[in-house]
């Protein structure tokens, strides 16, 4: 258990693109793991590039979590397969914006 100054201040942050990799079902482990989780990283497997360049269907992936009650933020840390701004398609496509 932690104590003292830290408690209650320390949570998880769960990466789409690990718990993709390893084979894993990303809903379910969320599932699982929901009440420890404060913030969502994400990117494409395999390569870890911008969503939209791998298997992943971050629609109905991002979908799934918010219908699990997520209502934090999901944050982008991804290799560019090209230069930084012309990979952002995927931003204004998920933000409802395309």
């Amino acid at each position: 258990m932690i104590r003292g100054e830290f408690a209650g201040k320390l949570w998880l942050m769960f990466d789409i693109y690990h718990v993709a990799r390893n084979g894993h079902d990303v809903i379910g482990t969320y599932r699982r793991h929901k009440d420890l989780i404060r913030h969502i990283q994400f990117s494409d497997a395999p390569g870890r590039h911008e969503p939209g360049s791998g298997g992943i269907d971050f629609r109905s992936l991002f979908d799934g979590i918010e219908a699990e009650g997520y209502s934090g933020y999901f944050g982008a840390e991804y290799l560019p397969s090209r230069p930084t701004q012309e990979t952002f398609a995927w931003l204004r496509s998920l933000s409802g914006e395309a």
